[in-house]
């Protein structure tokens, strides 16, 4: 963490696996994990929109040595639900 020693003040990390998972599929693997329907319904993207984002995180691993350490949609979902719910504890 030497960066943020020499680099006090505010800093912005992307945290992504350079992947992108679409609305859609976040909305089925949350069903899926959560084992419930999520209601939904699909409109034209807005004006301004981006067609696609996708989070490089090339700057978080080059200056805070962090690693990637779940790439799947499914596992990504299961352990977010599972902090939120206290049931894991990474830290």
């Amino acid at each position: 963490f030497d960066y943020m020693q020499k680099n006090k003040g505010f800093s912005a990390f992307n945290l992504g696996n350079g992947d992108g998972f679409s609305i859609l599929e976040v909305i089925k693997s949350c069903e899926l994990i959560l084992n419930t329907p999520i209601f939904y319904e699909v409109d034209d993207r807005r004006e301004g929109d981006p067609p696609i984002l996708v989070a490089e995180s090339e700057k978080a691993r080059r200056h805070l040595g962090w690693n990637v350490n779940f790439s799947s949609l499914d596992i990504i979902i299961s352990t977010a639900f599972k902090w939120h719910k206290n049931e894991l504890k990474i830290f």
